[in-house]
């Protein structure tokens, strides 16, 4: 982690802080002494990646409302032979409900040494977790988790070849894993009748794949297509075409690209009807986010045991605005901050790399983040790999009513040798909330953003995102930046390691009106 030393101007009018007592209470992780968190939180359908080390387990963290049937998978990401994981979930007083170690079946993406525990019922409400490990005591390797809802399909994994066959009706679930490759489509194809309706969705599974999805009849010509879908579930470069009505009974191709003739893994599912949900959250007026609203900056003082979760409640409104920063009151201790609604997973940070001489490197900070519908929000701090210690929480109000919904994005493919700075220049509104991406596309490369004026000033800059979602560790992010001034920006992206790369720059930027 790596602490620049940067005029670093951000004009922050605080009002006066005022410490709060905790109303949300602590609560157990869902686990035990013996079975410390030492892993990220999971969320329903979208799989993490995590380093196994012998027979060392890794403990990952689910939560539940309870009575929900889920379906749990361990699959190796590396070359056949090399890893073969285990599986196991506890309940939250931490026994046993289910282990598993070569599954027998035919699901999809799996081979027979990966694991899969199916048709699981998570009775009790809580956080449950997720145990995996290698069988080896010598193997090492990375292994990538996932939990779905009921029961894992069962058909059969796709050759790992530039092109599958596949026929199926839209009336069942088809569900892949596979490998696009570098400067090649992917193409499979399924049977669908006149009137179907279908949702077909890419979700690259590899921190490298940008997928573009197209939809083609048997004569070849596409009848639908999507490159970054608008899905908020789903992540800023996976591909969606959801609710579309097949035009004709026939058989028809999915083919999947790479942006930039770039290939990688990914997972596709093709499901009847349509998933995605109305907006009932309509967007509200803005506000000038110097009118800062009642309440005032809250400023608590906390602490967690080995292994537990402190917890505090938020009740906000959509179109409001905060910046959630933890900030670490004991040596070595290093918190993570996380941010839920009805139990489901929204947002978290585990170290906010910036340069900031307020923060310590493994501080985290959650940046400007608009919140998109009114509830009441649960903030979770824990520390890593499951460490007691004690913080201080700040929760600071930026704005009422921001525009809520997705950005509009414009994306740029660049790349900077070691010690250069690429520069890009875009122009922007007073009013605007924007985000910058610096997502690498290259081995080894760990890009650095800076977000300046037009008179040069370094307005924000980040390293590592530090985020579990959507982009790897060491991609560079600046989120929801207000722009208070109409004018021309610039964007400087350069190499925190001793290495260049290639990379994407993604701009998005949510306007009024």
């Amino acid at each position: 982690m790596k602490i620049r030393v940067i005029v670093f101007l951000f004009v922050f009018f605080v009002l006066v802080p005022v410490a709060l007592a905790q109303t949300g209470g602590q609560e157990s992780p869902g686990g035990t002494p013996e079975t410390p968190v030492n892993g990220p939180a999971l969320k329903l359908d979208t799989p993490v990646s995590v380093p196994l080390s012998g027979t060392t387990p890794v403990n990952l963290t689910y939560k539940t409302t309870g009575n929900e049937t889920v379906s749990v998978s361990a699959r190796s990401l590396e070359s056949e032979g090399v890893l073969d994981p285990t599986l196991s979930v506890l309940d939250p007083s931490g026994a046993t409900l289910a282990s598993n170690d070569d599954h027998s079946g035919d699901a999809a993406g799996l081979t027979p040494r990966d694991s899969l525990i199916e048709g699981l019922t998570l009775t009790d409400a809580g956080r449950y977790i997720v145990q995996v490990a290698a069988t080896d005591p010598n193997a090492s390797g990375n292994v990538e988790i996932l939990v779905s809802s009921g029961s894992a399909a069962a058909t059969e994994a796709q050759p790992s070849d530039q092109t599958a066959a596949q026929s199926s009706s839209p009336g069942t679930n088809l569900s892949i894993s596979d490998t696009v490759p570098p400067n090649s489509p992917y193409t499979t194809t399924f049977q669908a009748k006149e009137g179907d309706v279908v949702t077909i969705t890419v979700k690259a599974t590899d921190n490298q794949l940008d997928p573009k999805v197209s939809l083609l009849d048997s004569s070849g010509a596409e009848v639908a297509s999507n490159d970054d879908s608008t899905d908020p579930s789903l992540g800023p470069y996976d591909s969606q075409i959801p609710d579309f009505t097949i035009p004709k009974t026939d058989t028809y191709t999915i083919s999947i690209s790479g942006f930039a003739g770039i290939g990688g893994t990914f997972d596709l599912t093709v499901v009847p009807g349509g998933s995605s949900v109305p907006n009932t959250n309509p967007t509200p007026q803005p506000a000038n986010p110097t009118d800062i609203p009642a309440p005032t900056t809250q400023v608590i003082q906390g602490s967690v045991k080995e292994g537990d979760i402190y917890t505090y409640d938020l009740q906000v409104n959509a179109g409001d605005v905060y910046t959630i920063t933890v900030q670490s009151t004991t040596q070595d201790f290093d918190p993570v901050v996380s941010i839920y609604l009805d139990n489901k997973y929204v947002i978290d940070n585990d170290d906010y790399s910036s340069s900031d001489p307020t923060l310590q490197s493994t501080d985290s900070r959650i940046y400007d983040w608009i919140f998109q519908e009114a509830g009441k929000y649960e903030i979770d701090v824990r520390g890593y790999q499951s460490k007691a210690g004690s913080f201080t929480l700040t929760l600071d109000p930026v704005a009422t009513g921001a525009p809520t919904g997705l950005p509009d994005e414009h994306v740029e493919l660049g790349s900077v040798k070691s010690g250069d700075t690429y520069s890009y220049n875009f122009d922007a509104k007073e009013g605007d909330w924007v985000t910058i991406t610096v997502r690498s596309l290259s081995t080894g490369f760990d890009p650095y953003v800076s977000l300046l004026s037009a008179d040069g000033t370094v307005l924000l800059n980040n390293d590592n995102n530090g985020t579990s979602a959507d982009y790897a560790y060491y991609d560079a992010l600046i989120r929801n930046y207000y722009i208070s001034a109409t004018g021309k920006y610039t964007i400087e992206v350069t190499s925190a390691s001793d290495t260049g790369g290639s990379f994407g720059l993604t701009i998005g930027t949510v306007r009024p009106g």
